[in-house]
């Protein structure tokens, strides 16, 4: 197993040393089957949207008044045109907005799960750092050169994203954001759902240290 993950220069050349992996990650104890899962779930489920919704008898328009007298006509009695058996009447049973999909979940399952996809992703070559320091034009075009040399030395299988520190990584922001072949999120919005959609993850040598930091403490 590799203490280390590659670095690679602007260019697209590779240093001769790695970036060293907190120890936390390459210590960290295989889950029980399943708990990458649960967890994924359960995160999808705390932002998923409720848009059916449909409305009862008291909230659909109209029927003030009986529509025909309750006896003489022949016809079955009715009280009310917003009855469900009428057209454009309330629906019994239907979706409602006030639907709870949340599930509860253990903010230490999450952080262990989490762990658990940083040291598979630093162990089996998906992550990487860019060095993005210096003399270097703010140029979408430059990225793209950039990537594209990377992929000559560095072939992870799957989707890329870039991950970078807040607004020391400014710069590196405006290059990526509108490139189709990487996505781009900030280091305080990196979670499992992320890691689990990309398998190849590039960092920023400020969102690595932000990251370790964040991973590492006590």
């Amino acid at each position: 197993m590799s203490s280390t993950i590659p670095i690679f220069s602007f260019d697209g050349t590779a240093k001769s040393e790695g970036q060293v992996l907190p120890e936390q990650w390459l210590d960290a104890k295989p889950l029980k089957p399943g708990t990458i899962a649960q967890v994924a779930v359960a995160l999808q489920s705390h932002g998923r949207p409720v848009l059916a919704h449909t409305k009862t008898r008291g909230e659909v328009s109209g029927g003030g008044r009986k529509p025909w007298k309750q006896k003489g006509t022949g016809r079955a009695r009715q009280g009310s045109i917003r009855s469900p058996q009428w057209k454009g009447g309330g629906v019994v049973f239907g979706p409602r907005n006030n639907r709870n999909y949340f599930l509860n979940i253990n903010k230490a399952m999450v952080r262990r799960a989490f762990a658990q996809l940083l040291k598979e992703h630093a162990t089996e070559g998906g992550m990487a750092v860019l060095e993005t320091n210096g003399g270097i034009e703010p140029k979408t075009n430059a990225m793209a050169k950039t990537l594209k040399k990377l992929s000559s030395q560095w072939k992870p299988s799957g989707p890329l994203m870039m991950v970078v520190g807040g607004d020391a990584d400014a710069n590196v922001r405006r290059m990526t954001r509108n490139l189709k072949e990487c996505a781009l999120t900030d280091i305080a919005e990196l979670g499992v759902l992320d890691l689990l959609k990309y398998p190849a993850v590039l960092f920023t040598h400020t969102a690595f240290d932000q990251l370790a930091k964040r991973t590492t403490k006590k």
